[in-house]
């Protein structure tokens, strides 16, 4: 963010401008949609994005991981590396999204296994086949 202030403008009840690194950021995530997208397609550093609350959760703690600079500080040069949050969040969304996956696949061949062979429980009293009527059964 570059704190030109267009989206706390167009849709000033979801963003308001940082008063310690002059950036504007999300305060409220309930808001018009309509003017959320009008922010985001006014944005001249394209640095506001949709994100799912899964996803905000690895974007909020990325944010706590990178110092931040007052945008004065960044234009001037004197601010530090500039760091692509989204990306980083990114990355880490489709790591763990990547391990869910796999954690899934097992869990599925495993039941595929599983199902292969009678269970102790499933064949617990044979099949009816294997055994003959007798006067001791009840029927109904």
């Amino acid at each position: 963010c570059i704190g030109c202030k267009n989206c706390t403008n167009v849709a000033p009840d979801v963003f308001a401008i940082e008063e310690d690194f002059g950036r504007a950021r999300v305060y409220s995530q309930c808001g018009n949609p309509e003017l959320v997208q009008q922010a985001i397609d006014s944005c001249p550093v394209d640095c506001i994005h949709w994100t799912s609350a899964a996803q905000l959760s690895l974007l909020e703690d990325e944010m706590r991981r990178i110092e931040r600079v007052n945008v004065a500080l960044m234009h001037s040069g004197m601010g530090g590396a500039s760091f692509d949050v989204f990306r980083m969040a990114s990355s880490r969304w489709e790591k763990r999204q990547s391990k869910v996956l796999e954690r899934a696949k097992m869990r599925m061949m495993k039941q595929q296994r599983s199902d292969r062979t009678d269970s102790y429980w499933e064949n617990l009293w044979g099949n009816p086949k294997d055994y003959e009527s007798s006067e001791e059964e009840v029927t109904q």
